[in-house]
């Protein structure tokens, strides 16, 4: 997996993927499109004409897909900012925040744009291998080139052994910096059966200075942006994500553009399709995973605040549900409401936290995500007065029949799930209670039919 990150690394559709599904976005400065924003948006730092951002893109794609080197990309970008009208010193005024003095032609520029969006897209496709491969290979180990430009800091956590699924990942998943050139390798159930890897503890963690509360971490500022955020000690503030995660949101990005822009009766088909992908599937199994986690974590720490009157129990079993994991961007579209008096089509997505939040209480498998568009194109729609929307329908599967409620709200032109879980007559009228009948009912709903 090293020569992976690596400045030859070798083609792989999955990276290529990953920055085809990205799109153009300006930024001032660097911190101006923060973290997980860079799996689905594309962007060059001062540069406000698109056509260059475009040129950048395409180049740094196909630098992945034919294996291409930093040399060959470099002589390749020159040569299309000199027909773009934008090689060497440019002064960009096109910004609301200020003018900017830009060199892509610049070394340093250049290598700073291939290496960061290179290995950025190879660690996401290489973090969707591991999810794919996780049954057999469940843990990760911490790793890089070690020579004298290795980091110190980031030496210290060659050899670290962790599951898959610890939040670690999320955080210190290389790159961890700008040129990192730490990576990971798959650990699998045999190595960890006979001994010849070692899972490290959190107490483990702890000793050796790994810091896992975000609200501990050292906070980060960036003057002209106006940037504030947290990071962990020696990784870079702007790193502190992790690509892989970031490429499901990334592709649900892509596909919720895709079904705004199709005809409404298409849109409305692929949406009930795409309920049926892998990728949605995955995302369902860990936000229920992670809202299990929090709730657990939550409900303990509340459970012991309030045996001891701790005047700070909520904030503390809040904290608690913050370290045992944190939801990811990860948005999906689950439907397409039609249009009606009042509720124009829009797409309606899902978000890990819209998902996951009530895994305790109700938790909703993959497979039931496609009642949603059953539900909007069929079912009772209520709205209360801050246009939010509680759709409630009946359906009849092996012969008996059952309510379930889908709550949206309308986010940015489109609608978000709240919840979606089944109910019941007394709950359905506690419900609509001061709210505006949108559409009435078309019966009960056969699943099997």
């Amino acid at each position: 997996m090293a020569e992976r990150f690596d400045f030859d690394p070798g083609p792989d559709p999955r990276a290529v993927a990953y920055l085809e599904a990205k799109g153009l976005v300006r930024s001032w400065r660097w911190p101006s499109i923060w973290r997980e924003q860079h799996a689905f948006g594309f962007t060059l730092a001062g540069v406000h004409r698109l056509d260059v951002i475009a040129a950048a893109k395409q180049l740094t794609t196909q630098a992945v897909a034919r294996g291409e080197t930093y040399e060959t990309f470099r002589e390749q970008f020159e040569d299309r900012l000199k027909k773009l009208g934008f090689a060497g010193p440019q002064v960009v005024t096109e910004f609301a925040e200020g003018e900017r003095k830009v060199n892509l032609s610049a070394p340093w520029r250049t290598r700073v744009i291939y290496d960061t969006n290179i290995r950025g897209a190879y660690a996401a496709a290489e973090w969707q291998a591991i999810e794919d491969t996780q049954a057999d290979f469940p843990a990760l180990e911490y790793l890089g080139v070690s020579d004298e430009k290795t980091r110190a800091s980031h030496r210290q956590w060659f050899g670290l052994v962790l599951p898959v699924g610890h939040v670690f990942w999320r955080t210190w998943y290389p790159p961890n910096d700008w040129f990192c050139r730490c990576y990971v390798i798959q650990v699998s159930l045999n190595e960890i059966a006979s001994g010849a890897a070692k899972v490290v503890s959190d107490d483990q963690l702890e000793a050796m200075g790994v810091e896992l509360d975000p609200n501990r971490w050292p906070t980060w500022s960036h003057g002209p942006t106006g940037r504030i955020a947290r990071a962990p000690e020696d990784v870079g503030p702007g790193f502190a994500y992790n690509a892989g995660m970031a490429r499901r949101a990334n592709l649900g990005e892509l596909l919720t553009r895709k079904v705004e822009d199709l005809d409404p009766d298409l849109a409305r088909a692929a949406a009930a399709d795409l309920v049926n992908l892998p990728t949605f599937q995955d995302l369902v199994a860990d936000s229920l995973r992670i809202g299990l986690a929090r709730a657990e974590a939550r409900a303990a720490v509340a459970d012991q605040a309030r045996r001891l009157a701790h005047p700070a129990g909520e904030q503390l079993a809040a904290q608690a549900a913050d370290r045992a994991g944190t939801f990811p961007p990860d948005a999906w579209p689950v439907g397409v409401m039609p249009p009606l008096a009042g509720v124009p089509q829009s797409v309606v997505v899902a978000n890990a936290s819209g998902i996951g939040h009530s895994a305790h209480i109700h938790p909703v498998p993959a497979a039931d995500w496609r009642r949603v568009q059953l539900l909007l194109e069929h079912a009772e729609i209520w709205r209360g007065p801050a246009g939010d929307l509680n759709v409630i329908g009946a359906f009849r599967i092996g012969g008996a029949d059952q309510l379930w409620n889908l709550a949206l709200k309308p986010v940015a032109g489109a609608y978000r799930v709240r919840t979606l879980h089944p109910t019941s007559p007394s709950r359905r009228a506690r419900l609509v209670r001061g709210r505006e009948l949108v559409r009435a009912g078309g019966g009960v709903i056969d699943l099997e039919g």
